[in-house]
């Protein structure tokens, strides 16, 4: 179990919560003890982790199975492993010794990594899913699209593919809430909300998704894992894995599935689209001057 390659490309964290729902009420509990107190799991006993739960420690080693290890040491052990990598930027070179290896090497080994956060990501779309979201944007009278630092650029570069598509009105949501409060009053019922987080997740997330469901829009949420903050508000969810080598995180997957969306849409209000890039080379061919 110890060597499952099932557990390369996903985070002890991550595989907990997606068997959350299997769990055993005793299992279900030290899940949840272990997801919020990660931090302290990496250096704890099976003792004291049975005692802080008020679990058996036999319980503790069986639910260290039941995630994939051999036992308890196994398991705290990588735990400890991932929480040395997300400590910080310079953490991550100095712990993957990428600046040992030869530059051949080192670009092999980060061009691996993006292939390997787009093939997790893509193959793991659900087209029932993107429909769902795609139907839900062709309904939508405004298309709303949060990015808020530094997921903000991507933000911009989906606004800016859908502009080009559609004549829907699409309205980018970011800085603090008294900067995007304006354009988010005009949020109506059916209206459809991106909302592209990555760790670590920005605090505005949370009180726009409370506005949304409130306002009964559709809530489309782009993250890493259902470990995000919001990822129980969300009508809709693409996992997007950003795995970085060397910074927080990669954008490479999310990009691609932004713009896996996009052409769904387009190819969704086909005539529409066709419509607006028209019109859009036509300014470009004038150099936008309609005099």
């Amino acid at each position: 179990m110890g060597n499952s390659k099932s557990r390369e490309n996903t985070t002890v964290i991550d595989r907990i919560a997606a068997q959350m729902k299997h769990f055993s009420l005793t299992n279900k509990k030290i899940a949840d003890f272990v997801i919020h107190n990660k931090h302290e799991i990496g250096f704890a006993s099976v003792t004291s982790l049975s005692q802080q739960v008020n679990v058996s420690k036999a319980s503790v080693v069986r639910f260290a199975q039941a995630v994939g290890f051999e036992g308890f040491n196994e398991f705290k052990q990588a735990i400890q492993k991932e929480l040395m990598q997300q400590l910080s930027p310079y953490s991550k070179v100095l712990c993957n010794d990428l600046d040992m290896l030869s530059k051949e090497k080192q670009l092999k080994k980060l061009v691996d990594n993006e292939i390997a956060n787009l093939g997790k990501t893509l193959n793991a779309l659900d087209v029932t899913i993107v429909m769902d979201i795609v139907e839900h944007m062709g309904k939508a009278g405004k298309i709303f699209v949060s990015g808020f630092g530094r997921n903000g650029p991507m933000a911009k570069k989906f606004i800016h593919s859908l502009r080009i598509i559609t004549d829907k009105r699409i309205e980018q949501i970011t800085g603090a809430v008294s900067d995007f409060s304006p354009a988010l009053s005009s949020l109506a019922k059916g209206d459809i909300v991106f909302i592209m987080t990555l760790p670590s997740y920005s605090a505005e997330v949370f009180p726009l998704a409370e506005y949304v469901k409130k306002q009964k829009g559709f809530l489309c949420l782009l993250t890493d894992s259902p470990r995000c903050p919001i990822y129980d508000f969300a009508d809709a969810v693409l996992l997007c894995e950003s795995n970085s080598i060397t910074l927080a995180n990669s954008y490479v997957a999310i990009m691609a599935v932004t713009q896996v969306i996009t052409d769904m849409f387009f190819l969704y209000c086909k005539k529409e689209g066709v419509r607006s890039v028209r019109t859009i080379w036509k300014m470009e061919e004038k150099g936008y001057d309609f005099q």
